[in-house]
């Protein structure tokens, strides 16, 4: 990428994220967050990982963390994923 075009396609980038999102709770949780995956805080590609987005619960609810915004995480499913796994083999 041309690096003087960088800029230009970041806000690209947020407009397309912006305009696909139907929830207006993940696009706030996606401003917040600045766009990125709350675990590799890559950004998300408005492209490719609409689908793979999650919401992550920052306290488990089995550990009395609630569904309020304020606990939620946007992450790529497959971090979602190996999250939990690497969770599990802890508590194994």
């Amino acid at each position: 990428m041309d690096p003087a075009l960088r800029d230009y396609w970041d806000k690209r980038q947020k407009a397309r994220l912006k305009a696909l999102m139907v929830s207006k709770k993940r696009l706030r949780l996606l401003e917040k967050q600045g766009h990125a995956c709350a675990q590799c805080k890559v950004r998300f590609d408005p492209d490719d990982e609409m689908e793979d987005m999650d919401e992550h619960h920052h306290e488990p609810r089995r550990g009395g963390g609630s569904d309020a915004e304020t606990n939620l995480r946007l992450v790529h499913r497959w971090c979602h994923q190996a999250h939990h796994r690497r969770e599990k083999a802890a508590r194994a």
